[in-house]
């Protein structure tokens, strides 16, 4: 399995999400995240369970639940649990 750099792949999707975040506030970023982190070990889930049930809640409309779903890397079943609680 490869090893991913973490730093640099969030530094990456800052970039893509703000094309106007500058290089000098991304360097000092990275910088201090390595100086603050180094050596740590870090388990990153795929999504916190109250973002994706408030995600859920927000995006169903009675007809998408397919595309819910494949957006957010659950089951269907999952999906409707949620649906289910937020009533």
């Amino acid at each position: 399995m490869e090893k991913s750099d973490i730093v640099s792949r969030i530094i990456k999707r800052l970039f893509e999400l703000d094309p106007e975040f500058s290089e000098e506030t991304a360097l000092q970023l990275e910088l201090a995240i390595r100086k603050e982190c180094a050596g740590m070990r870090f388990y990153v889930p795929k999504a916190s369970p109250g973002y994706v049930g408030r995600e859920v809640k927000r995006t169903f409309n009675g007809r998408n639940i397919d595309e819910i779903t494949q957006k957010l890397g659950i089951h269907r079943a999952t999906a409707y649990r949620l649906i289910k609680r937020s009533r």
